[in-house]
C-alpha cells in the first residue's frame, strides 16, 4: 500500500483574512482505491478565554494541480484545535490541548484500511504532546516543594 501525499498546496485567493488560509492535500492510495483530496480553510482565533483556537472547515474550491495525478474523490473534514495556558506549578508553564475532529473519506474504504491510516494520521497528536512535555520539570518543582514543606514544618 503506497502512503503519502501526491500534491500539498496552499491555496491564495484574494480577499481572505489575515488569520485564514486555505490548503488542498491529495492523498495516495493504491489501486483500486481512488486516491482522496481534501481542501480545508484554516482560521486562527484569540479566544476571550485567553486560549488560541485553530478551527479547519472543508473548502469547496476547485483545484488545479497542474498535471494528471489520477482519479480522485474529495473528502471532507472539519476540525477544532485549542490550547489554553493552565496554573503553572512552581514556576513551571503548563498549558492543555484539545482536538475534535471529523474525517470523511468520501467514499468506500475497507475498515482494515482505516484501522491501518487513522492511527498514523493522529501521530500528530504524540508529536504535539512530546513537544509540549514538561514532566522532568513539573516533577522536580513538585520535589522542591514537598522538600520545602517537610524542611520547614517543625518534625514531631
Amino acid at each position: 500500500m503506497e502512503t503519502g501525499d501526491v500534491a500539498r498546496l496552499e491555496i491564495r485567493r484574494g480577499g481572505q483574512k489575515f488569520n485564514e488560509k486555505t490548503f488542498s492535500s491529495v492523498k495516495k492510495f493504491s489501486l483500486p482505491l481512488a486516491n482522496r483530496e481534501f481542501v480545508g480553510r484554516w482560521i486562527w482565533t484569540n479566544n476571550e478565554d485567553g486560549s488560541v483556537s485553530v478551527a479547519v472547515v472543508t473548502d469547496e474550491v476547485t483545484v488545479d494541480y497542474g498535471g494528471n495525478i489520477g482519479r480522485m474523490l474529495r473528502g471532507t473534514a472539519s476540525s477544532l484545535f485549542t490550547a489554553r495556558n493552565i496554573t503553572s506549578f512552581g514556576g513551571v508553564k503548563q498549558c492543555s490541548i484539545q482536538l475534535k475532529q471529523h474525517f470523511d473519506a468520501g467514499g468506500y474504504m475497507p475498515a482494515y484500511l482505516v484501522n491501518k491510516r487513522v492511527p498514523r494520521a493522529l501521530g500528530v497528536i504524540k508529536q504535539i504532546k512530546q513537544s509540549f512535555e514538561r514532566d522532568d520539570e513539573i516533577d522536580h518543582a513538585t520535589l522542591m516543594d514537598v522538600s520545602r514543606i517537610l524542611k520547614d514544618k517543625p518534625q514531631s
